[in-house]
């Protein structure tokens, strides 16, 4: 059976095998066998790999809200974002992007459509009208978009149907503090050969948590999607596909919690005797100034305003065309986004530390992809990629200025009226090329074994201009809740003298304090890279498929955006690419007349160069936090996921993820040695979900009660008890009753986060003016949501 289908879905009994669990309503009707997701052969082409889907129906009936929600369903993946946050750092088996900034490419390949979104601004997505999404573990190399080491996360959204009625759906959502969400698609004809879909959603929530600081409500959000496609497709002839689509979100940034590091009565060190019992907030540990936070996620004591906008914007050209044999596939897009966001980053009343990001990215892509129509099992395709991406990144750094201030007196708080301040700031204006070819061949070596070979060959160009820099407010002239961007730091460079490359403390005028001054630095460089995977796979009858594979991954070269690198003389510089060896075990299975579904893998990824943003040996003062390179890392463990239904009434899905990580080669990096884990990475992820259903009135209702599980994960190569999270679960149920022809009716009673779990998406260490130190927790929403969906199918 043909690898490559000429409607571009997999087909093969391995395709059939990958396709993760079918809607959960759908494994309930008359028939006990699991339904499907298709999964697109362009994007695994039917090779046997560690894959998890989830069809459009099931994101909507578990109420995935956003991408972050996928981690509650698939095992060994992380997502650390929130809706306060403009960038979204994604983890496949313990491997991501650790860092907090704008430009930070991931090892996690995020793609919509199959269209590559590089900057992290545009993965914060609205899960809007989708078909599925695909979640693809290991080096991803061939294939339409840009290759990722780490693994990739693959949103589809529904195109219009040619040949299909009118048809359309509405959604709306209401629950507890302030839960507001609406969408309505349709997709409709538009003559014999061409239909378009248009789709559009607004999702909000209300202001939950109370500042005690500033006497208001505060953590809301809107954001508010559209896309709109058009499809032609005309027998023998050439294929069309026009996709628009926009997402405007607004509201709160991060409100963080802050976990103090002294003791009571004695804040001028970081030594709290508490934090080896409880290291969460709320354990009466101070920051410098006294102030000790509550445990009541729904509670915030932040003196400075935040905010959060971020608009993205897209476009893409789709053509398709068969002749002689082979199907050629072209896709030309445009993704754009900007952003601007501004926190409070010590979490408390005083005013340490605030910082602004503002960004502006626009990249552009075109991808060609040739493939062979074959039905003998065997197959090749062939693929040229060209990227461009032109972006700005700024980012200011602003505490009190310890001259003018008390800062430096233990125990004294730091009014915000009047302060003067010193400011750090970054500013990158970056130009990235890639252009890469690709090539991948099946081999059918027998009726039952297929060998698989691809490689990516490809050439990077990072260039661009770094200007970094500091400027004393000593007037004042900045407003302590004043937004700083791009256009206040020509202005700091406007007013401030240019030194050369080095150190900034070293080279601007003393005393530091005091001064303003700034370093340019200029990038250039260019690699060439290359990645593949060999795999084989065999199917034993029409129960099990079994494959070894062991592939190479690759990520380009980076650069930071932040001021502080300019200090200790590291403003601008790059990182060298990353890669990955990754060696894999798998299997397949459907028992029980396919009401059973069991598959398993089991991974080891050797790491060299690992890109991650942390502290390392500089020249005075000794140590700085830094984008930088981890020589070698491992990571090894597996997934098993189990798919059940024992009857039309019941349902029971599971998912277990390991994952072991540990450094091999430290390098210059001071707090790791050989043996530390890596950053972030929990070593169990655990979900699982139970449905049952009864006939009712005409109707039908479903009772559904899902959990997952997160080990708990150090922001420490020491393990640092401050910066280890533990532990923690999460418990959502639902009731949904179908009822109408058709079941196009649907009423659904909701909980998340049942048990209330209160948990830090990421934990930092935000050093002190001159000592005392503190840890920022970037917490979840840790209350419980309770809510009511409508839902309507017209056609």
């Amino acid at each position: 059976m043909s690898r490559a289908s000429t409607n571009g879905k997999a087909s093969s009994i391995a395709g059939r095998a990958l396709a993760a669990l079918a809607p959960l309503g759908a494994a309930c009707a008359a028939a006990t066998s699991l339904d499907e997701v298709t999964v697109t052969a362009q994007r695994v082409q039917a090779t046997p790999a560690s894959v998890s889907a989830l069809s459009g129906e099931e994101l909507r009936e578990r109420a995935l809200l956003t991408a972050r929600d996928l981690t509650t369903a698939v095992p060994n993946l992380t997502w650390q974002a929130t809706d306060g946050a403009s960038v979204g750092s994604v983890f496949i088996r313990g491997v991501g992007s650790p860092s907090i900034h704008s430009n930070q490419l991931g090892a996690v390949g995020l793609y919509a459509d199959d269209v590559t979104l590089n900057a992290p601004l545009l993965a914060n997505l609205a899960l809007l009208d989708l078909e599925r999404v695909e979640v693809l573990r290991g080096p991803w190399n061939a294939g339409l978009g840009r290759n990722a080491s780490g693994g990739a996360v693959h949103f589809v959204s529904r195109a219009p149907v040619v040949g299909e009625d009118a048809s359309a759906h509405t959604l709306l959502r209401v629950g507890t503090e302030g839960r507001l969400d609406a969408e309505l698609a349709t997709g409709f004809p538009l003559g014999e050969h061409t239909a378009a879909r248009i789709a559009v959603a607004r999702e909000s929530l209300g202001d939950y948590v109370d500042n005690a600081t500033l006497a208001r409500d505060e953590g809301g959000y809107a954001r508010t999607t559209a896309r709109a496609r058009w499809r032609r497709e005309v027998p023998g002839g050439t294929d069309f596909d026009v996709s628009v689509h926009g997402s405007r979100l607004a509201g709160e940034s991060i409100r963080y919690k802050q976990i103090g590091r002294g003791t009571p009565g004695s804040p001028g060190q970081s030594d709290c005797p508490f934090l080896a019992v409880d290291p969460n907030p709320g354990n009466g540990c101070v920051d410098q100034t006294g102030f000790a936070d509550s445990a009541a996620f729904d509670e915030n004591f932040s003196g400075n305003p935040s905010g959060l906008s971020a608009t993205v914007a897209g476009a893409s050209l789709r053509i398709a065309q068969e002749f002689a044999g082979v199907r050629l596939t072209s896709l030309t897009a445009f993704e754009g986004g900007d952003s601007r966001r501004a926190e409070d980053t010590d979490g408390g009343p005083s005013y340490l530390f605030a910082s602004w990001q503002e960004t502006d990215s626009d990249q552009w892509s075109q991808d060609l992809q040739f493939a062979s129509i074959d039905d003998d099992g065997s197959g090749w395709q062939l693929g040229i990629y060209l990227f461009q991406e032109e972006a700005r990144y700024t980012s200011v750094r602003r505490n009190a200025n310890p001259v003018f201030t008390p800062a430096l007196v233990p125990g004294m708080p730091i009014p915000e009226a009047g302060v003067r301040t010193s400011v750090l700031y970054g500013d990158l204006a970056q130009r990235m090329r890639h252009a890469s070819a690709w090539t991948r061949a099946d081999r059918a070596l027998s009726s039952a074994s297929t060998l698989t070979g691809e490689i990516r060959i490809g050439y990077e160009q990072l260039s661009g201009e770094m200007r970094s820099g500091a400027w004393a407010d000593t007037t004042p002239v900045l407003a302590p809740d004043q937004f700083l961007g791009t256009r206040d730091v020509l202005g700091f460079a406007a007013t401030s003298v240019e030194v050369g490359a080095g150190a900034l403390t070293q080279l601007c005028p003393a005393p530091f304090a005091l001064t303003r001054c700034y370093t340019r630095a200029q990038i250039d460089r260019s690699d060439w890279l290359w990645g593949g995977r060999l795999t084989l796979d065999r199917r034993f009858g029409n129960t099990l498929l079994g494959y070894a594979s062991i592939a190479r991954g690759f990520k380009g070269a980076g650069v930071s955006p932040i001021a502080r690198e300019a200090l200790v003389g590291r403003g601008g510089r790059t990182v060298d690419p990353e890669r990955v060896l990754t060696f894999e075990l798998g299997a397949k299975s459907e028992w029980r007349d396919h009401t059973l579904r069991i598959n398993g893998s089991a991974f080891l990824n050797d790491w060299s160069d690992y890109q991650l943003y942390l502290s390392v040996s500089t020249p005075p003062p000794g140590a700085s936090n830094v984008l930088t390179n981890l020589p070698e890392a491992r990571t090894w463990g597996g997934e098993l996921e189990v798919d059940w239904a024992p009857s039309p009434e019941w349902r029971v899905r599971a998912g277990l993820g390991f994952t072991h990580s540990e450094v091999r080669n430290a390098g210059d990096i001071v707090e790791a040695v050989p043996g530390s884990p890596l950053i972030a990475v929990p070593e169990l992820t655990f979900n699982a979900l139970v449905a049952r259903t009864w006939s009712l009135g005409g109707g039908r209702l479903t009772a559904q009660v899902e959990s997952s599980y997160v080990d708990e994960r150090s922001f420490s190569f020491r393990r640092d008890a401050s910066l280890v999270e533990p532990e923690y679960w999460l418990v959502n149920a639902s009731a949904r009753y179908r009822f109408g022809k058709k079941e196009r009716f649907e009423v659904t009673l909701w909980g998340r986060n049942l048990g209330g779990s209160t948990y830090c998406v990421r934990r930092g260490l935000v050093g002190g003016l001159g000592f005392g130190d503190a840890i920022n927790c970037q917490p979840n929403e840790g209350i419980r949501f309770f809510g009511v969906s409508l839902f309507a199918r017209i056609g």
